[in-house]
């Protein structure tokens, strides 16, 4: 396997600028406030992703709660007049030998990227379930970014 030695915050900052323009155009001028939002390093764990951008009615810090509350509380708020893409930054690694975990018919050389599965001490789910769950939510789209 070889190891690439950009991390994923490098690879934030990278495309930082472009994605703001990509989604400034994508979420247009609706309803509500345009928002950015990176949870920093002390709580991603409680949402699971990288980076966020919004368009909600609500003022930005409720719907920042509100995330956190629909990821790790059952009932949680309804969000009204929301669109997000939410993005979860991976790096990618060449695969470079056969692998008994390498999917059936693949060849080598192949790329891959590490997904979170086991449940994180301070949430007790993992960060793939997280980003799974936030995928329920209406107005929102969620996926890794793997550059």
């Amino acid at each position: 396997m070889a190891y690439s030695n950009i991390s994923e915050s490098l690879l934030e900052m990278h495309y930082f600028r472009l994605l703001v323009r990509v989604y400034k155009k994508r979420l247009g001028h609706g309803p509500g406030t345009l928002y950015v939002f990176k949870p920093t390093s002390n709580v991603e764990h409680w949402y699971g992703f990288d980076l966020s951008f919004f368009r909600a009615s609500n003022p930005r810090r409720q719907v920042i709660d509100d995330l956190r509350s629909f990821i790790h509380q059952p009932g949680a708020p309804t969000f009204t007049s929301f669109r997000a893409f939410i993005l979860q930054f991976k790096v990618v690694e060449i695969a470079r030998k056969r692998s008994r975990l390498a999917p059936t018919g693949w060849t080598i050389p192949y790329y891959r990227a590490e997904l979170y599965l086991d449940p994180n001490r301070h949430t007790g789910i993992s960060q793939h379930e997280t980003l799974r769950r936030l995928s329920t939510l209406s107005g929102a789209s969620v996926a890794y970014v793997c550059p």
